[in-house]
């Protein structure tokens, strides 16, 4: 049995919501079955029955049996040569499914292989959040970014696996990254703003100005030491002066006394002209000293600290410039990582397959042509969801469209276009009252196909299994 591109060919509905009897016959071939009519004439039950049938128990409503009845039935032929009867009665659902070597002992298993994780409905696509309609858009997609290389611009470990997380994460990483260095750069400018203008200082050394100062006071010292020796010499000269005239008046009261005062006299003499020459040598000493003015070293020491606040400010102020532009240099390395990381995804993008020119994905979810999924037009929207669901490629290849009221001509076209090329069948449900167009239906009957009418009796034997 060749489970590939299988398609209905027959359809048996009896006695499912509105539908009171419906068969069609030679359904393989067509791409596009247009389901038509009034509203309430049973468009709706006749494309429910049909995921009744395959989807199981948990598919069926609490009251799918026509009004007034206590029993339905489904019966759909594939083109794989599998017959599926479900027999619906109040107290449950009855499935049997026939193939070449007859009935199979787990029907349900057998249509949920073929089914796989595929929907009837491709409009479930557009019921999904922006997070799983991207999910599913990656899996019919070659999106496939370099892990390895976005840790290495992001400089981070990505800890996923999903295609559109990595990129995120690489992305979010660089972008923290931004916010931090931000906030340094804010900060540094923030404090150069608010220590205003700085004139270049450099710091003065206190201790060195005191020993400076120390050494100037030891030279005044000095000085002072000279000077007091010459103040003694003269006070002593002075005093052997004061002393010789008392003698020279002596000498003329005590004549008898003369020589010896004259001896005296003479040795003071010598004594003096001793120490005149000293005198003379103590005063070439201290003739050509200056004693150093304070004034500049006091002055110094006294605005040293107010000096060396100006330096420290300008020190800061200095150190902060170089780490604003040590921040400045970061920035602009993770903005041109982040255009790195963007450039790559764009580029990603632009290589990536899609069922539909023109879709792609931004970090909002979904695009068609740049725009956002949700507001594309409702014609747009079924197309894309009929191309995805097409593009997911499962064995079962049927589904429906609910509201193909919202296709014009064009559109239609178009999607039959693409279920022929992808060998699908859709089933399109339109209020048509015209009878002119697919499948007519009345009072859950169909009265027309493509225009003809038709009418047809059927009596379907009960011969299922309790699922």
């Amino acid at each position: 049995m060749e489970n590939k591109n299988v398609k209905i060919i027959q359809l048996l509905v009896r006695n499912i919501k509105n539908i009171k009897v419906v068969e069609l016959d030679n359904l393989g071939e067509n791409p596009l079955i247009q389901v038509t009519g009034k509203n309430a004439s049973g468009k709706s039950s006749l494309i429910d029955s049909i995921w009744y049938a395959l989807g199981g128990q948990k598919d069926i409503p609490e009251m799918p049996i026509h009004s007034g009845q206590k029993t339905a039935e489904i019966e759909i032929t594939l083109s794989n040569g599998l017959v599926v009867s479900r027999k619906i009665t109040e107290k449950g659902s009855y499935l049997t499914v026939t193939g070449e070597r007859g009935k199979y002992a787990t029907p349900q298993k057998i249509l949920d292989e073929l089914w796989g994780n595929y929907t009837f409905d491709p409009l479930e696509f557009l019921r999904q959040d922006k997070k799983d309609q991207v999910g599913t858009l990656l899996k019919i997609t070659n999106f496939n970014p370099d892990k390895k290389y976005l840790e290495s611009i992001s400089e981070s470990n990505i800890e996923t696996d999903n295609p559109i997380e990595i990129i995120n994460q690489a992305f979010q990483k660089i972008k923290r990254d931004q916010q931090e260095i931000r906030k340094s750069i804010d900060l540094r400018k923030k404090s150069i703003e608010l220590m205003g203008e700085v004139e270049p200082t450099e710091k003065i050394s206190v201790s060195g100005l005191f020993n400076d100062r120390r050494k100037l006071a030891e030279i005044v010292s000095d000085n002072n030491a000279k000077r007091d020796i010459l103040k003694l010499k003269k006070v002593a000269y002075e005093a052997n002066e004061k002393k010789l005239q008392e003698l020279n008046i002596s000498i003329e009261k005590l004549q008898n006394e003369l020589s010896i005062l004259k001896d005296e006299a003479s040795r003071q003499d010598k004594d003096l002209s001793l120490m005149s020459k000293e005198i003379s040598n103590e005063f070439e000493k201290i003739v050509d000293l200056v004693d150093p003015d304070f004034t500049d070293i006091d002055s110094k020491i006294n605005n040293a600290d107010s000096i060396n606040q100006k330096a420290d400010q300008w020190i800061t102020l200095q150190s902060l410039r170089s780490q604003l532009a040590e921040d400045q240099l970061i920035m602009d390395s993770l903005v041109e990582k982040e255009k790195q990381i963007v450039g790559y995804k764009d580029n990603l993008v632009s290589n990536t397959q899609f069922p539909v020119s023109g879709l792609g994905f931004s970090s909002a979810g979904v695009t068609f042509n740049e725009i956002p999924l949700e507001q594309c037009s409702t014609a747009q929207k079924i197309q894309i969801a009929v191309s995805v669901k097409i593009a997911l490629n499962p064995d079962l290849r049927i589904m429906r469209i609910d509201d193909a009221n919202s296709l014009d001509n064009d559109h239609l076209e178009a999607i039959k276009e693409i279920a022929e090329k992808n060998d699908f069948q859709i089933w399109a449900e339109r209020v048509d009252e015209s009878g002119e167009v697919g499948i007519y239906l009345e009072c859950g009957e169909v009265k027309k196909i493509d225009g003809t009418p038709i009418k047809k009796s059927i009596d379907h034997e009960d011969d299922s299994t309790l699922f």
